[in-house]
């Protein structure tokens, strides 16, 4: 953790403080407290760092000072309501959130969405108050907070993280050309919206024009996707059945050159408006600095697999010579012709379900036979036989022959194909 990262936490940390006590009656405190615990507070950490820009140099009352800081916290009281209600039965149903028991689990569902209902009102006095307070001072342009309000609705609704929620809980297929940051913009980038634009709208002494508005946008849509990223990264290789996000489909390559080019565009524009700062360089640095460890620790366990499946797979009959498939390497998404003698690095295959650990090192045409042979790399031979228990059951009781012909399937459901198994084999080291 870099000094400026661990200094603004330690603000954010007393502000919540400070707004939990004048926001909230004493007998329901803990409930805002217990939704409010944990966390980066990397939003609000940039929000106070932009507010600190504004208002340096500025001869303003303590009290207006204090008020425009808690504009801060808005990002992070949303966040945390749409935690409280993406961890609901009747959305993702999440027993735990941050290693302890998700609201609903320990207050009940009524108290959880109640709790929400405070949040989202507590946001919007936030606002209004530090627009009073910083009035006399020729600060908090009106048009701005007209503005700040209609893309904070924005922001909230279905254009945005509740969008992204309902992207979730319909199960879009990730495999879809930008669907990743579809959901990425709605239910990340929007948060950092709301971060970003109201640190700098409230704190204005003058109406903020359009181009800037656009600029705002751009900043935060790019530090919001590579905070994502970053995000993902963490899933991912601490819990490997965490599901589709942009590393599992776009490998870690690929989401890490993605990482500095959403970082890249977001510093750019930041010094195109004068506002880049330590803040922003320290958080950029740390997010940088973990994903290159996660990504040599990832390496460094696949390198330690010692048992290697080799499959020959070809496209089920039934399909037509022009079939296509989305297949996703770790360099990027791409259409694959089935019958063209292409050859692919590292691809994974939906195999997701499976609880033993296994990683596709690659994937490559076989011209002469017309298919595709696929190396599945395990941890153990006993995780070997675990996978062919789950997905081959009819040949787990030949596997000490090492080779073996079958008529088992693998099927791609989103594109609705199937591959046939020509033949499987053991490669061990």
């Amino acid at each position: 953790m870099t000094d400026s990262y661990v200094r603004y936490k330690q603000r954010i940390e007393d502000l919540i403080k400070v707004m939990v006590k004048e926001c909230t009656e004493e007998c329901y405190r803990g409930f805002v407290e217990y939704a409010m615990q944990g966390g980066k507070r990397i939003r609000s950490i940039i929000a106070l760092s932009l507010i600190d820009q504004q208002l340096d140099g500025k001869d303003i009352a303590e009290k207006a000072r204090r008020a425009a800081e808690l504009t801060a916290l808005v990002s992070e009281i949303l966040h945390s309501a749409s935690l409280v209600i993406d961890d609901l039965p009747c959305m993702d149903d999440a027993k735990l959130r941050r290693g302890r028991e998700g609201m609903h689990v320990k207050y009940g569902e009524a108290v959880a969405i109640l709790t929400t209902s405070h949040l989202l009102t507590m946001s919007t006095k936030l606002l209004t108050w530090a627009y009073r307070e910083l009035k006399p001072y020729g600060l908090g342009h009106p048009e701005n907070l007209v503005v700040l309000m209609d893309n904070l609705s924005t922001y909230m609704g279905f254009e945005g993280a509740s969008g992204g929620q309902m992207m979730d809980l319909k199960r879009v297929s990730m495999k879809e050309p930008g669907a990743i940051q579809k959901m990425m913009t709605r239910k990340t980038s929007s948060f950092f919206q709301i971060a970003v634009q109201s640190a700098v709208l409230v704190c204005s002494s003058e109406e903020v024009d359009e181009q800037t508005i656009d600029q705002l946008i751009a900043i935060s849509d790019a530090i919001g996707l590579a905070f994502q990223t970053f995000d993902d990264f963490e899933d991912i290789l601490e819990d490997e059945d965490k599901g589709s996000n942009c590393v599992t489909v776009n490998g870690t390559v690929a989401s890490y050159e993605q990482f500095n080019r959403y970082t890249e565009q977001c510093v750019r524009t930041l010094k195109e408006l004068g506002m880049y700062n330590v803040v922003f360089e320290d958080v950029i640095y740390m997010m940088r600095v973990s994903i290159e460890k996660r990504m040599k620790a990832s390496e460094t366990q696949k390198s330690k697999w010692k048992d290697v499946l080799e499959v020959r797979l070809t496209p089920h009959l039934h399909h037509q010579a022009g079939t296509t498939i989305n297949v996703d390497c770790e360099s990027n998404q791409q259409q694959v012709d089935f019958r063209s003698p292409r050859a692919l690095n590292i691809v994974r295959l939906p195999l997701d379900h499976l609880t033993c650990k296994f990683h596709i090192q690659k994937m490559e045409w076989l011209s002469s036979c017309k298919c595709y042979k696929v190396h599945i790399a395990f941890e153990s031979h006993e995780a070997l036989e675990a996978f062919c228990l789950e997905r081959v059951p009819l040949m787990c009781s030949d596997i000490a022959s090492d080779t073996w012909l079958a008529g088992d399937i693998f099927v791609l459901p989103e594109q609705e194909l199937r591959l046939d198994v020509l033949s499987m084999k053991v490669l061990r080291k």
